[in-house]
């Protein structure tokens, strides 16, 4: 059973697909990004969402361009992070090292490292 705390966003135009994709979502887990903009934008629009649902909630932010080999490490990594943004009351943001450039997302610049 999928838990009800997980929502998904999507934009107007590819938010039907979405939907036949994940049917055990329910509807109002859906966020609909009303123009596309970029990611932030979106990531913003469902911090605001879920925080009139759950204000005191961790968010987790997954985009969907990713391959995971080993789903039991990435959810204990996943657990570790939400523990330390719970009691640092703050924002985590876990990676892979680089094996090059990529601007994407931009550059983070490392403050704490958190092994697990």
């Amino acid at each position: 059973m999928i838990s009800p705390n997980i929502f998904c966003g999507d934009g107007e135009k590819t938010c039907p697909r979405l939907i036949k994709q994940l049917p055990e979502i329910p509807s109002r887990n859906i966020i609909i990004e009303p123009e596309g903009k970029n990611t932030a934008a979106c990531i913003g629009l469902a911090a605001l969402h879920l925080r009139k649902i759950v204000p005191d909630d961790i968010m987790v932010v997954l985009p969907s361009d990713h391959a995971i080999a080993d789903s039991r490490k990435f959810i204990d990594v996943l657990d570790a992070a939400a523990k330390v943004a719970a009691q640092e009351d703050g924002l985590v943001t876990i990676g892979i090292k680089p094996s090059s450039i990529q601007t994407g997302f931009g550059y983070i610049e490392q403050q704490i490292l958190f092994n697990t």
